[in-house]
């Protein structure tokens, strides 16, 4: 296990506690202790770690888990058992068991004094994903109430925050409702006083703090969790008072930077109780009940989590909003990122450890001055000025150009229209990132690259202020990265590969838009619906200098091989057979996007199915041919009798050099290992090469003719045969 057991001697023999998110299973452990004769005895124990169980409540109600917050040592009890929840809930178990829902308890001391959040954060979903119903089967859903620290760990859960300071944020954290109870989302002034791990990150204006603040977007949006936090303004560590709870100032624990004003509720508690003259108000400036301590079920935290928890309005009259409230209405907090930076209308308080500023208490605007940033010499402009929004913390980073600041559309989310989207963009499609200092168009050097992966995105648009992109199919957080020619910025996004059903309706060759079997190396056209992106999107070459079997999330496979895609659309795929499928009799085809297959089609393999392009891309007309003067064949241009005529086609089968799929065609020249004829207006023409056509994706072919002298006249058919099967008689050259 990662965590060792708590184990503790008493009279009654020796006691194990296995920490709350430790998976179940069988484990041996070693315990070793000495003697009242000094020797010392190590044995061995093997354990059996159940699953923890919770009955399902008759409501329908998710299970609730409670979290308690930072504890100074965690030497006294360290159990994950509901009668322990009481040092810091109080009642807070038994009323909501009243209430019919089933209570567990995370004790972040079962893991040690000072583990790091993250870590705890990573137990957290070990927990999680291992409750079980008494009936044996999982938990998919759970509440959670966090007291204090316990509020970051779940914000650190919900952003999959790890000590490296990446994410891997959850596609499902299986969480419903969260209550905060004065959770310092931006810092504890308390923590200064003290030293170690969590207390460091709990600092005002730590990077760990910023990293959750700014993980998605710059933002955190708790993953679209429905949120209340309950913040206490007893204390007076700040004068005149009512602006903090002893440990966290007002606008830390408030919700402000992910919902609206309602979502935080002000009541007058302290950050955990605290009687006159104590040793805890020594530490703790305020004196009276504690936030999260539950003596009784007037107690106003218990009321609004009760009502919250339960899916009832009450909870929205019990306290005051931030805009009620005489500081919040009046004042936020900030933490901004920017070096060198000297402010011209506030004074801000510096985190050595980061670099990062932060001030609790702000209000009006506040400029931003750095010699660092800017061109403009020392002390340039680098952002601002801009005003702090009061009611909450606000995280500000300072920057100059390129500036990413978000990507859009959303993708349409489960969360109450009240309180906005999860901040998930829908991949698999078009996207824009908005922000300042891109430049007016698109310089040569100028990209945008997906991370991880350094996967170069398409890009359809390009201005100062916003750059449309493709999107491929991704699921998680990704990082996307703008590079310019004053510099580069990245955002993370989180993205959602939407469900699609593909649909195939007909499979006809690229050049004749006509039915029938497929040939080695043939172009063909794929129609349906589902099949791809719903703006069509062309291929580019890889940096291979080939053409790719995945294009914009469509995938299209012919017995069993993945085919080189060169268009996809929602309606519309053309894709190169690949030359594996060459003696085949007949394939399975099959084309998936973003990972959602369609059912399999069944297609004849031919020798050949030759199919002259046409310039309306529909098999019908004008064939596209040059003529021996290098002017494109038409009306205008007509070829002269007995001239030369370059053709240029598809089906007609195996080569010599053999084709490589997906490749493009060099200057060696693959010559075709069938007969082809070629009749113009019904009248043989000579053929003098029949081959790849160089510099064109292999599998598109070219003629070289020679036209007989009776050729005749005017808009004539041009049919071209390979291996004795024939293109339809639709494709026309004009003759002089």
């Amino acid at each position: 296990m990662a965590f060792p057991p708590s184990v503790r001697f008493g009279e009654s023999g020796l006691r194990i506690s296995t920490p709350p998110g430790t998976p179940p299973g069988s484990y041996k452990i070693e315990v070793t202790g000495r003697g009242l004769d000094g020797r010392t005895v190590t044995k061995t124990l093997r354990i059996t770690v159940d699953p923890v169980m919770v009955p399902r409540a008759v409501s329908g109600r998710p299970p609730v888990i409670l979290l308690n917050g930072f504890q100074i040592t965690c030497s006294g009890e360290t159990d994950s058992t509901l009668l322990a929840s009481q040092d810091t809930f109080g009642q807070m178990a038994t009323l909501l068991q009243n209430d019919g829902a089933s209570v567990t308890f995370f004790n972040n001391c079962a893991y040690g004094s000072d583990v790091p959040i993250e870590e705890l954060a990573a137990e957290l979903g070990n927990y999680i994903s291992a409750l079980r119903y008494t009936d044996g089967t999982p938990v998919t859903q759970v509440d959670l109430v966090a007291h204090s620290l316990g509020g970051l760990i779940v914000r650190a859960y919900l952003a999959g925050l790890q000590q490296n300071g990446t994410f891997t944020p959850l596609l499902d954290p299986k969480v419903n409702r969260l209550v905060e109870l004065a959770t310092p989302n931006f810092g504890s002034f308390l923590t200064l006083l003290l030293g170690g791990n969590q207390t460091a990150e709990m600092n005002p204006g730590s990077s760990f703090l910023w990293n959750l603040a700014t993980w998605n977007q710059y933002g955190d949006d708790l993953r679209g969790v429905d949120a209340i936090a309950v913040v206490g303004n007893l204390g007076t560590h700040y004068a005149p008072g009512h602006m903090d709870d002893g440990a966290v100032s007002v606008t830390s624990a408030s919700l402000g930077f992910t919902r609206p004003d309602a979502r935080t509720r002000v009541v007058p508690y302290c950050h955990v109780p605290v009687a006159a003259g104590s040793l805890t108000g020594f530490f703790v400036s305020c004196v009276g009940g504690g936030i999260a301590y539950i003596d009784d079920a007037s107690h106003l935290s218990a009321q609004i989590v009760r009502s919250f928890l339960a899916g009832t309005a009450d909870w929205s009259s019990v306290g005051k909003s931030p805009s009620q409230d005489p500081v919040l209405s009046q004042v936020g907090g900030v933490m901004l990122q920017v070096p060198n930076a000297n402010f011209s209308s506030a004074t801000l308080n510096v985190n050595s450890a980061s670099g990062l500023l932060y001030s609790e208490f702000l209000s009006g605007s506040i400029a931003v001055l750095s010699g660092s940033l800017g061109s403009g010499g020392n002390n340039a402009s680098s952002c601002g000025p801009f005003t702090v929004p009061p009611g909450y913390y606000s995280a500000v980073r300072c920057k100059s150009g390129p500036v990413a600041t978000g990507v859009g559309p959303l993708a349409a989310g489960a969360l109450l229209t009240t309180l906005g989207p999860p901040r998930v963009v829908a991949s698999g499609g078009s996207a824009t990132i908005a922000g300042s200092g891109f430049g007016a168009a698109q310089c040569s050097t100028c990209s945008v690259m997906l991370e991880p992966g350094d996967t170069p995105l398409q890009v359809s648009a390009w201005s100062d202020a916003s750059i449309s992109i493709f999107l491929p199919p991704t699921s998680g957080l990704v990082q996307l990265v703008v590079r310019t020619s004053t510099g580069s910025d990245s955002i993370g996004v989180m993205t959602s590969a939407p469900a699609l059903t593909s649909v195939i309706t007909s499979i006809t060759g690229a050049a004749t838009s006509a039915p029938g079997g497929i040939a080695p190396g043939e172009l063909i056209a794929i129609k349906g619906t589902g099949l791809g992106p719903a703006n069509g999107v062309s291929f580019v070459l890889n940096a291979s200098g080939g053409v790719d079997t995945l294009l914009a999330g469509t995938r299209v496979t012919i017995g069993g091989f993945a085919a080189p895609v060169i268009y996809a659309s929602a309606t519309q795929v053309n894709a190169i057979v690949p030359y594996e499928a060459a003696g085949l009799s007949s394939a399975m085809l099959t084309v998936s996007y973003l990972g959602n297959s369609s059912a399999s089609a069944t297609v004849a393999v031919l020798a050949a199915q030759p199919g002259v392009f046409t310039t309306n891309s529909t098999g019908i007309g004008q064939a596209s041919a040059i003529n021996q003067d290098g002017s494109f064949n038409g009306t205008g241009h007509p070829a002269p009798k007995g001239s030369y005529l370059t053709i240029y086609w598809t089906g007609g089968g195996v080569t010599s050099p053999g084709g490589v799929t997906g490749s493009v065609n060099g200057s060696t020249l693959k010559y075709l290992k069938q007969a082809v004829t070629v009749t113009v207006g019904g009248v043989a023409a000579v053929v003098s090469y029949q081959g790849s056509a160089p510099g064109l994706v292999d599998g598109v072919l070219q003629l070289n003719v020679t036209l007989d002298p009776t050729t005749p006249s005017g808009a004539v058919p041009l049919v071209v045969s390979s291996g004795g099967v024939s293109s339809p008689i639709t494709a026309t050259v004009v003759i002089q």
